[in-house]
């Protein structure tokens, strides 16, 4: 994140003072440099407050992210339900307009066999007796004009069963009409209810964007105040003077830790905890006699001065810094929380314990981060530092 790169910088730049003053004498140094260091100390404060906020507003994102992102599953999956019950209303629709269908040609059928059948009873009504004497001397005997009548009687007693058998059928058409048009209306209200859920969904999402808006507002806020404390530090830095390295050799910080395989990340390696290359040194794992590195004294480089004691909810996590002099200082992160035995101002001398290793702040597991920093620039350690091959 750029907060954090940032604070590394800072870090650098406090160690380069650190070092300036650490060469023109720290003890006994003029009035004017120790208010300079003290003014650089409460910008670094300052900065560290300002990372705690940043830290917090970013955690705080990343919960309304998540809401967000809940809604909207929950939105999509609404909509898949409103999709399926569209769906389902269209059908019933049709299934609607089919049985409608149904019950019209129903109707019409039983009104065109009424028709037939009254006209049929007109005509014997409206024929009398005179009807039957023509059917009776038109027939060839008795037995015929029977039959003939029979005939008569059947035609109407059909009429009547098949004027029925509509109305049966018509009956059943309506009663599929009623069972369609009530889970339609189901449909109907699950649908309302669907979207209502939907736009309560909708709202909530609105609002937490809203408060996503203005989180993002506030981290670029304290963020630009971060980086004008920054440029503040900077300045005060430019006014002080370089002074002359301690003189000697470098050691290796973690006694017994100092083969290859205790190198678990190199600087400038890049990969899945760096989104750009590493500003340090790893130094992992176990030593010979198989013990693991956790709580393991870290010792001091070299002969220096402490000019940095912290802790942070993430980066460096627990870390000392110490000023060697000639713009040379080495950073110390991921000790055991309240496990340096230094502070600052603290004249501290080669293989010196200042602390133990940990895990704090931005770590994977139990490890030693070691930077060499060199005139406010990052350096590879293994210039300064060997392991055994």
């Amino acid at each position: 994140m750029k907060f954090r790169r940032t604070v590394s910088l800072i870090t650098a730049l406090v160690i380069v003072a650190g070092t300036a003053l650490m060469c023109s004498g720290v003890i006994g140094a003029p009035a004017s440099a120790d208010s300079l260091q003290d003014q650089i100390n409460a910008k670094q404060d300052k900065v560290n407050d300002l990372e705690k906020k940043i830290a917090a507003l970013e955690k705080e994102g990343k919960e309304l992210l998540s809401q967000i992102s809940l809604i909207e599953e929950q939105t999509d999956e609404i909509e898949e339900q409103i999709d399926l019950t569209n769906d389902r209303i269209k059908e019933l629709k049709i299934a609607i307009e089919e049985q409608t269908e149904n019950i019209a040609e129903a109707e019409e059928d039983i009104a065109v066999r009424n028709a037939q059948m009254a006209e049929r009873i007109r005509a014997i009504y409206m024929s009398g007796s005179d009807s039957y004497l023509n059917m009776l001397f038109e027939s060839k005997d008795f037995g015929s004009f029977l039959d003939t009548l029979d005939v008569v009687k059947i035609l109407v007693s059909a009429d009547k069963d098949m004027v029925e058998e509509f109305k049966n059928a018509k009956s059943d058409y309506e009663s599929v009409k009623a069972s369609l048009e009530s889970d339609k209306q189901e449909m109907d209200t699950l649908k309302a209810d669907l979207v209502t859920q939907r736009n309560k969904l909708e709202s909530n999402a609105t609002k937490l964007e809203k408060l996503k808006d203005q989180n993002d507002k506030q981290r670029a806020a304290a963020q630009k105040e971060m980086d004008k404390e920054y440029e503040a530090i900077k300045e005060l830095i430019r006014q002080q003077s370089q002074g002359e390295f301690v003189g000697g050799d470098f050691m290796w910080p973690v006694a017994g830790f100092n083969k290859k395989s205790n190198i678990s990340a190199y600087f400038g390696q890049t990969g899945k905890y760096w989104k750009k290359a590493h500003t340090g040194m790893d130094i992992a794992g176990r030593n010979a006699a198989g013990d693991g590195i956790k709580g393991k004294p870290i010792l001091a480089c070299n002969s220096g001065t402490v000019i940095k004691v912290n802790e942070t909810s993430g980066g460096y996590g627990q870390y000392v810094v110490i000023s060697h002099g000639g713009g040379i200082s080495t950073l110390y992160g991921h000790m055991i929380s309240g496990s340096p035995t230094v502070s600052e101002g603290d004249t501290v001398v080669k293989g010196q314990v200042i602390g133990k290793v940990g895990e704090t702040g931005n770590a994977s597991g139990p490890h030693l981060h070691l930077e060499f920093i060199v005139n406010g620039e990052r350096v590879d350690p293994l210039r300064y530092v060997s392991y055994i091959k």
